[in-house]
């Protein structure tokens, strides 16, 4: 479930920087960072638990169990290490696009999803979620 975590924490944190975006004081860039924050210390947790040994984390789910399709995501090192890289990209982004004003809550919006989906590509273990 802390696995899922790490999609959703940037992809709710971006819908609630574009609705919020319009009160003012920066609201929507601090919401940004929190998720992507957040979603960092959930990766520190998770991949400081361990794992069962060939897996940091794994987490799956039924889909369509008539059909046998699965919903599968797993993290290893490699995948640790990259989402870690893309959490803190993603900090570095909404801090360096700070002084852009022009359509700020969307801009952060779409820089929390952008980290959203690519945290999904390096989560999914089934081509279908992928």
């Amino acid at each position: 479930m802390m696995l899922t975590l790490l999609i959703l924490l940037p992809f709710f944190g971006g819908l609630a920087a574009l609705v919020v975006g319009g009160l003012g004081h920066n609201l929507d860039r601090w919401l940004s960072i929190l998720s992507l924050t957040l979603a960092l210390v959930v990766l520190a947790v998770v991949a400081g638990e361990g794992g069962n040994g060939r897996w940091l984390a794994e987490y799956r789910a039924e889909w369509a169990p008539s059909l046998g399709v699965q919903i599968i995501f797993a993290m290893d090192g490699l995948s640790a290490a990259l989402l870690a890289v893309s959490l803190v990209l993603g900090v570095i982004s909404v801090v360096v696009s700070w002084n852009i004003t022009k359509y700020s809550p969307l801009l952060n919006a779409a820089l929390c999803w952008t980290v959203a989906t690519s945290n999904g590509v390096f989560l999914s273990f089934d081509l279908l979620v992928f």
